[in-house]
């Protein structure tokens, strides 16, 4: 650190050589006049993309309650998890903003699933919190000094959005929710909530609305089993993989048989025609549990009921294989104790989500409430009933058809 002497002398180093006294730079006007002119050199291009600011939450009172360390590392680590996702989701970082990020996309979903995987990845396995504004509108894209920079009204209302976000939001406006709104209802973790109305600064009237990441909070079905129609609709959407697990799958097994093709059937065949596979879990008929469990409902023909099932599952199988589907309709049989129905959609990719319910004592199956959730909102709680079910599988044996079933396919063909 500097004496006062030492500053004293510099001081008038600085008056001495310059004839302003030291008050002001000497070719203050040359330097304005050189920038105006190399401001208006530069060429930019005009371009329509979405604009996303991701912004950290509480950094200042962090700062102020423990300290600059902790304060600009957390925000070092918030902005280095925002550039992964985002580079994830095809977008490009433009500018770090301190505690923030600009950032740019040309596939306007993308960068709203980028701004969900943010907020997921924050909410569940960090400490602090973020918030996201995204608008889409054309843009400048110009380069400055090898760096890349991008100018336009879009840009400014994006800097107005976030500041009407709250901590794990994401806002969007009336323009980027006009493009997006038809593919996020695609995601049933995803949904746009009804617009409200603010004034933004130097803008006016803006419709602004929050995109949703439904889970947060269970969706329970407190009345027991779905409706064939809701339960078409939870796995309707599956690209990979549906798992059935239950104790006897009756309800299951007889949508095949007891309903119209096109309530249940058709919807299954047509996944199956995709790719998508199907497992069926179901309690080994002839274990001794499954005669104490049938005792102890309370219903001694339960166990012929899960045979009747089982052969039901065999059946539509065969049917299956006679089809040449792409998918496949497989039939796992457990000797373990029964704890809970499930139903899993899509597990090991982004999209996977569950339905689950617990037995319960002296309540039947099918008023046994259930909850939903998504791998999005509960990625933890998700893993933890995945595994479960994949320690299960591990110990299953898995139904294939006799060689004389075999034999009959072929000659069917």
């Amino acid at each position: 650190m500097k004496t006062s002497q030492e500053i004293n002398k510099s001081a008038s180093e600085i008056k001495g050589n310059n004839p302003l006294n030291g008050t002001y730079i000497a070719n203050l006007e040359d330097i304005v006049r050189e920038e105006k002119s190399f401001v208006e050199n530069i060429k930019g291009s005009a371009k329509v993309i979405t604009i996303g600011i991701f912004d950290l939450t509480g950094s200042t009172p962090l700062k102020l309650e423990h300290g600059h360390h902790l304060g600009t590392r957390t925000a070092l680590f918030h902005n280095h998890i925002c550039r992964r996702i985002i580079e994830e989701f095809d977008g490009a970082v433009i500018k770090e903003l301190g505690d923030g990020i600009l950032s740019q996309f040309d596939d306007p979903l993308k960068a709203c699933l980028a701004a969900v995987n943010m907020i997921v990845a924050t909410k569940n396995f960090t400490d602090f919190s973020t918030k996201v504004a995204l608008t889409i509108g054309e843009v400048e894209e110009i380069k400055v000094n090898d760096a890349q920079d991008v100018l336009g009204s879009a840009v400014d209302r994006c800097a107005r959005l976030i500041g009407h976000a709250d901590p794990d939001e994401i806002i969007i406006d009336k323009p980027l929710e006009e493009v997006v709104n038809s593919f996020i209802k695609d995601f049933d973790s995803l949904s746009i909530e009804n617009p409200k109305v603010i004034e933004l600064r130097g803008i006016g009237e803006t419709e602004i609305f929050k995109l949703n990441i439904n889970g947060y909070q269970f969706k329970l079905h407190s009345l027991g089993r779905r409706t064939i129609n809701e339960k078409v609709q939870f796995f309707q959407s599956a690209t990979s993989e549906v798992i059935e697990l239950g104790i006897g799958l009756k309800t299951f097994s007889g949508y095949f048989f007891q309903r119209r093709s096109e309530e249940f059937k058709d919807h299954v065949i047509e996944l199956l025609k995709k790719g998508v596979n199907f497992k069926c879990i179901m309690l080994n008929p002839d274990s001794q549990i499954a005669s104490t469990y049938s005792a102890d409902c309370g219903e001694p023909d339960y166990v012929n009921d899960m045979r009747r099932s089982l052969d039901k599952l065999k059946r539509i199988k065969k049917e299956f294989q006679g089809m040449n589907l792409s998918g496949r309709f497989d039939i796992y049989i457990y000797n373990k104790l029964p704890t809970f129905h499930a139903v899993c959609v899509d597990p090991s990719t982004p999209n996977g989500k569950f339905f689950i319910s617990h037995y319960m004592y002296e309540t039947e199956r099918a008023e046994t409430p259930g909850i939903s959730f998504s791998k999005f909102s509960n990625p933890e709680l998700f893993e933890k009933y995945y595994n479960s079910i994949q320690q299960l599988l591990s110990k299953c044996h898995l139904h294939e058809p006799s060689q004389e079933q075999v034999k009959s396919n072929k000659r069917g063909k």
